[in-house]
């Protein structure tokens, strides 16, 4: 019985379906057109989209008039809502221990009930998934990384992209040191003992004054191994002063290196009271400043004070147009050398004197030099100065040897006082080493107060630190311990391919921060 009455049902609906679908036939309607014959003729478009995706739902109406006879047009009209929300920018920078504020995005089109984002925050960042604002106090290690925020609608989740690039003021990686909690010296390949200086050439390759070891090495893009080495006749394993007597091979604690547009690099002999000059590619020098010609000579102002001698020249730098810029420590001046001349044709720090080399001739002022250790020349040909003894970096315009710019004296050129206002971002201690970046941001090895500083172009007051675990009022030496964090008497900074070296004497190493 039960059988028989399934059975007639299934009869049933199949008759219905059948009746069902000639209906449609005669009234010329698809059989899955459920919409009302008498509305109006429209396709609805709603549309929900980020800044790179877009999700669309559409809703079509095409009814045939109540006389059965289709009179309307087959192009529907279309209304159309398109919800977007957008940041003010698509890439963010910052730094690690500094607070940030990214504002909620605009939406537009509609509504965004709500904000999520993939792959997490960094530490100390937090979204804010009612608004879709990004707040925080980013920590931890460097940060580039894409990141997509997806909004929530109505209709369809709508997607964005923002890049985050987080610099540290921890460091990435060490050159001389195994590990970021050593600081022992050594030499070899992989050890360094004392570095006073460093530079890049333009394939990126690495060169470090390794002072205490009395040469200088060099390290291939991306190696922490030094590939080469000046002034120890070829040599890894030894560090001895002038080896093999004085010559164009050997090197007495160099304090300076540089290299030229087209690899040529300079070194500047400290002890030897000489600079050197060695063709791309070569370890025995071919050029020397400050020895009258000789090779074998290390006299201090070998022939008197003039425009052909040195005394206890620091870190040079080397224009656009191939001119040398080399700080004398003992006789208070920078000189100027003209493209591939021994002489100097311009001085820094005498009054225009190249025979006199009084500490702050004429008085502390912007015409003035104590003891000068390091210069960079920016993209227009600007000069900054490394003072140390008179605690402050002088900024002169190009061609000019009267400064018109001051750091660390709170704007006096006639003040020299270490720290002066007290330890601050306006403070400087004994500064030895500068690099400027592509924008022109000034960044100065502050040496006793054991930190290196980040001035934006033309502040004088430094925004971001490094070595003193984001303080700008403590200058301890390996603040924290030995770490990837910590400094202990800075002496140079130098800037290749987004990453800031700084020349960590104290510890015998190079440490390697992220800058986006």
């Amino acid at each position: 019985m039960e059988e028989n009455s399934l059975k007639k049902l299934i009869s049933l609906s199949r008759i219905f379906l059948i009746y069902f679908l000639l209906h449609c036939l005669k009234a010329e309607r698809s059989p899955f057109d459920i919409s009302n014959r008498s509305s109006v003729t429209g396709s609805f478009l709603i549309a929900a989209t980020g800044n790179n995706n877009s999700n669309q739902t559409t809703v079509s109406n095409n009814p045939t008039n109540t006389g059965g006879t289709n009179t309307s047009s087959n192009t529907p009209s279309i209304i159309t809502s398109i919800i977007t929300f957008q940041y003010s920018q698509s890439t963010f920078t910052m730094y690690t221990g500094t607070s940030i504020s990214i504002l909620a995005p605009s939406v537009s089109g509609g509504t965004v009930s709500s904000f999520s984002i993939s792959p997490s925050l960094p530490t100390g960042l937090t979204l804010n998934g009612s608004t879709g604002a990004i707040t925080g106090t980013p920590m931890g290690s460097a940060v580039n990384q894409d990141y997509t925020i997806t909004g929530k609608t109505q209709v369809a989740d709508v997607t964005t992209t923002i890049t985050l690039k987080i610099g540290s003021s921890a460091a990435s990686s060490v050159f001389g040191q195994t590990s970021f909690t050593l600081n022992g010296g050594g030499s070899g390949t992989n050890s360094l003992n004392g570095p006073y200086d460093l530079t890049f050439d333009s394939a990126g390759k690495l060169y470090v004054a390794d002072t205490n070891n009395n040469r200088v090495v060099a390290f291939a893009p991306t190696s922490s191994s030094a590939i080469q080495v000046f002034g120890q006749l070829g040599s890894f394993a030894t560090t001895t002063v002038n080896n093999g007597g004085i010559s164009p091979d050997s090197l007495s604690s160099p304090r300076g290196v540089t290299v030229d547009s087209t690899g040529n690099l300079y070194i500047s002999d400290y002890s030897n009271n000489r600079v050197l000059y060695f063709v791309s590619g070569s370890t025995t020098a071919t050029r020397v400043y400050g020895q009258l010609g000789a090779y074998n000579t290390l006299t201090i102002n070998n022939g008197g004070v003039t425009a052909d001698s040195n005394a206890g020249p620091y870190r040079s730098t080397v224009d656009s147009a191939g001119n040398l810029y080399v700080p004398n420590v003992f006789t208070h001046r920078v000189l100027f050398y003209a493209t591939g001349s021994t002489t100097a044709t311009r001085v820094y720090g005498q009054l225009g004197i190249f025979t006199s080399n009084t500490a702050n001739n004429g008085g502390i002022s912007a015409d003035s030099l104590n003891a000068p250790t390091g210069c960079i020349i920016d993209s227009s040909g600007n000069l900054y100065i490394a003072d140390r003894q008179n605690n402050r970096v002088l900024f002169y315009l190009a061609g000019s040897t009267t400064a018109t710019r001051v750091y660390g004296q709170l704007g006096s050129f006639t003040s020299n006082t270490a720290n002066n206002g007290g330890i601050t971002a306006d403070s400087l201690n004994a500064p030895t080493g500068i690099a400027i970046d592509s924008t022109g941001n000034l960044y100065v090895a502050d040496s006793l107060n054991n930190r290196v500083l980040f001035f934006p172009v033309g502040s004088t007051t430094a925004t971001r630190v490094y070595g003193q675990l984001d303080s700008f009022t403590s200058n301890t030496a390996n603040n924290g311990g030995v770490s990837a964090s910590s400094l202990n008497t800075p002496y140079a900074v130098a800037i290749s391919n987004n990453k800031l070296h700084i020349a960590d004497n104290g510890n015998n190493r190079i440490v390697v921060f992220y800058i986006p």
